[in-house]
């Protein structure tokens, strides 16, 4: 909606609220990665309209502090919150229908329905205005800086962008040029780019209309797959692994009972001695130990339960 729409934009403009405040939190969550067992490499941002904005821009414009393009100078990068020796980029973005080059919002969209935005986005009073504090074709250097299109380059993390092909407010060809300009740049390094257009959506659909594909573009950017499984109870040789949602098939030994979970750069996910197993298939465990156990594991406050299989 136009109203959801103009409360989330209205700022005192990117340069010096939005923006660095959203990098200002990225740059904590390294700072205090130690304290809260945070992993500083893997971020990830995601947000729908002013949020897509704003994630894309985490996305483009991380790391570029201040920046000159034609008559403009803006600091994209600030000091509030301090903490200005950790970076402020993030590892993966999700854009669902955010505004992307700000110049061309009212342009006509022929892939779009309806073709031509309900909002005028060039008026003073529109959420681009209030954002930049004038009309945004009246300072057209200051509103590219604004807006994520221009600061695409090769460095920049994976993106997954989602649109309403009936979106009446930002219209889906902000999404289709953006990923273009995105896979053109990743021609080289394969990083990946997935524009999800969705046929019968508007502007501010329910982030469930798309939850499976959003959950697993973060899933293959952010998390590497287990490496491997070691039995550090019964001697069994540790196997390549794969993750399938909350289970881990790995190798097991019948007494002592206890398994560490490693990923792909070797870190210690989980290490455990099992609260209790149930052999599910077969009934009994054949001559060589091999099965499907299932094995319930204490982490936190949480219970888990994992299937493994063992292979001798």
């Amino acid at each position: 909606s136009r109203r959801r729409h103009t409360r989330l934009l209205t700022v005192q403009g990117v340069q010096t609220c939005a923006l660095p405040i959203c990098k200002a939190a990225i740059r904590w969550i390294r700072a205090n990665a130690a304290t809260y067992n945070f992993d500083p490499n893997r971020i990830g941002a995601a947000g729908g309209s002013a949020g897509g904005h704003l994630s894309s821009m985490l996305g483009t414009a991380g790391g570029v502090g201040l920046d000159t393009l034609g008559t403009a100078i803006m600091d994209l990068e600030g000091t509030v919150g301090g903490n200005n020796q950790y970076s402020s980029k993030v590892q993966a973005v999700c854009d669902m229908y955010g505004p992307i080059d700000l110049l061309s919002l009212n342009d006509p969209c022929p892939q779009g329905n309806p073709t031509v935005s309900t909002i005028d986005h060039d008026a003073a009073g529109s959420p681009e205005g209030l954002l930049m504090g004038a009309m945004i074709q009246t300072i057209p250097d200051k509103t590219k800086m604004a807006s994520p299109l221009s600061f695409v380059s090769s460095d920049d993390p994976p993106f997954l962008i989602v649109h309403g092909d009936r979106d009446a407010s930002i219209p889906v060809c902000q999404s289709i040029k953006f990923s273009d300009s995105l896979k053109k740049a990743f021609a080289a390094n394969k990083k990946e780019c997935t524009l999800i257009q969705l046929p019968t959506q508007g502007h501010g659909f329910s982030v469930t209309v798309a939850q499976d594909s959003i959950i697993a573009f973060f899933t293959r950017t952010l998390l590497s797959p287990v490496r491997s499984v070691k039995n550090i109870g019964g001697g069994f040789n540790a196997l390549p692994q794969v993750v399938f949602n909350n289970s881990f098939f790995s190798v097991f030994s019948l007494k002592p009972f206890a398994l560490t979970i490693s990923d792909a750069q070797g870190r210690v996910l989980l290490s455990k001695h099992c609260e209790g197993s149930t052999t599910v298939y077969p009934a009994k465990s054949d001559q060589n130990g091999s099965g499907l156990r299932v094995c319930t594991i204490k982490t936190g406050k949480a219970v888990r339960t994992f299937a493994f299989v063992n292979i001798r």
